[in-house]
């Protein structure tokens, strides 16, 4: 009943979902739809010259978030750490710098009243952390590194960061359970962003075609490293692609595109101001108006065991009974007697397949408990 994440990149995917299973319901009853029904097959597939992009006003969380500063910012991220330490140059893989410093003399002359731009500044240029006239920071993440897999330094200057990294949300205190939007985002661009569920009943993926960051923290590289380059090495992707099993799974690489909107002055960085510890969830289709708070929704008695009356619409167990009911009037599925979240998530391929792919290549990945997934269908549902 309870929503994890309420980080604005995956609080919009799961609006997105519902807006999926929204178009898919009007396309099974033959009516004006994104999706058209393949009759033989009893699955549905996007209509051609339908495409779907993602925007967010700032960029995502984690590895997206390291990237050089040229003026004074404030770092990417929460407030657990403070701003103004440099981090390790953003170049994929996380490779440690060993060689001397660049002579400043070799670099292009620079002027006090001309930023340079971050995409003219390559991993060699930045090495030691001197030598380059007007780079004056590298931005910061609080999201941290997972355990067991490569970690930041926290050296002086440019060696405080390792880029390529899996992290998990920032946050004060113990590291947290949820993947950052980084890493989120990068997993998309290889499962799609319809989720489980409704890949068993779509013919292949659904991918953003474009992924759109607004504000002037942005480098292009560093977005384009951490959604997309650090696939590069998912060879194990490539066999099932050329065999024709793959559904349509691929590695997926969206255009980046910097929208230079001004920040509106009250949503501007201060120090005084702190992020308040909620989500507001706004859909157009379905319909739909929530606030999250600590993954319920405002005002839920918190003294009592989460349900029905204080859930948001997007937490999983309501996730899970749009799909059955969606599923059963499909009569696509062969639901069992006896069911439960996790089991119906555990017999859909090939997406499953796919996932396991991705997670034997990414083994940091933090991995729901099983225990946690296994709840069934609310009796408030199946008794009516």
């Amino acid at each position: 009943w309870i929503v994890n994440d309420s980080h604005a990149e995956v609080i919009t995917r799961r609006c997105f979902r519902r807006y999926l299973l929204k178009q898919l319901r009007l396309a099974k009853d033959r009516k004006n739809s994104v999706f058209e029904i393949i009759c033989e097959q009893k699955t549905f597939r996007l209509r051609n010259g339908v495409s779907f992009h993602f925007f967010t006003s700032q960029v995502p969380c984690g590895d997206a978030a390291i990237f050089p500063q040229m003026e004074p910012f404030p770092f990417v991220g929460d407030q657990s750490d403070p701003p103004g330490c440099m981090c390790k140059c953003p170049s994929s893989g996380g490779e440690k710098f060993d060689s001397p410093p660049p002579d400043p003399r070799s670099q292009p002359p620079m002027h006090s009243n001309k930023r340079r731009k971050l995409s003219d500044i390559d991993s060699c240029s930045i090495r030691g952390g001197r030598g380059l006239e007007g780079l004056i920071d590298v931005h910061r993440t609080g999201a941290k590194c997972v355990l067991g897999g490569p970690q930041d330094d926290k050296g002086q200057g440019f060696a405080y960061h390792t880029t390529g990294p899996l992290r998990t949300k920032p946050g004060r205190g113990d590291p947290t359970l949820s993947m950052s939007c980084s890493d989120k985002m990068m997993k998309w661009n290889v499962l799609g962003c319809q989720g489980t569920f409704l890949s068993t009943v779509l013919a292949g993926p659904v991918y953003f075609d474009s992924v759109t960051v607004s504000g002037r923290l942005f480098d292009d590289k560093a977005i384009q490293r951490a959604l997309c380059g650090r696939l590069s090495l998912l060879e194990n992707l490539k066999p099932i692609q050329d065999s024709g099993c793959s559904g349509g799974y691929k590695i997926h690489s969206p255009r980046i595109v910097h929208a230079e909107v001004p920040m509106p002055s009250e949503l501007s960085y201060s120090e005084q101001k702190r992020l308040a510890p909620g989500a507001i969830c706004w859909c157009v289709d379905p319909p739909m108006h929530e606030v999250i708070v600590q993954g319920l929704k405002q005002g839920a008695n918190t003294r009592i065991k989460p349900g029905r009356d204080s859930s948001s619409s997007l937490c999983k167990q309501r996730w899970f009974e749009e799909f059955v009911s969606f599923a059963s009037e499909l009569k696509l599925i062969k639901f069992p007697p006896s069911f439960t979240y996790f089991s119906l998530k555990a017999e859909t391929e090939p997406y499953q397949s796919i996932k396991k792919l991705f997670l034997d290549h990414f083994k940091t990945w933090i991995r729901n408990e099983r225990t946690w997934e296994e709840f069934q269908l609310d009796k408030a549902v199946t008794s009516d």
